[in-house]
């Protein structure tokens, strides 16, 4: 392998070396220049399904107007659940 890249184990010598990077040009992984964060959110919007849901949110913002979410319930409420559920399925006498 290395008599087919015309190298040795130590490595191209110095003037080879020059002359390969006169040829080919530097050894440099390019880079593809990076979007805008505009122009990410509106190529992630532009998903169908991303329309659909934005277009339904905006009927159920209309038809129903803002709803605020319900505080989720502390520690007492939600034993209170239970245990009335528990009695209510006749799993406690």
């Amino acid at each position: 392998m290395l008599s087919e890249l015309a190298s040795t184990e130590q490595g191209l010598k110095n003037p080879e070396a020059e002359a390969r990077l006169a040829a080919v040009g530097a050894n440099l992984v390019g880079h593809a220049p990076g979007s805008s964060v505009a122009r990410e959110l509106l190529d992630r919007a532009n998903n169908p399904l991303n329309l659909l849901l934005i277009a339904l949110a905006g009927v159920s913002y209309r038809a129903l107007g803002f709803v605020p979410l319900p505080a989720p319930p502390t520690r007492c409420k939600m034993w209170f659940v239970r245990f009335s559920y528990l009695r209510s399925a006749s799993l406690l006498a």
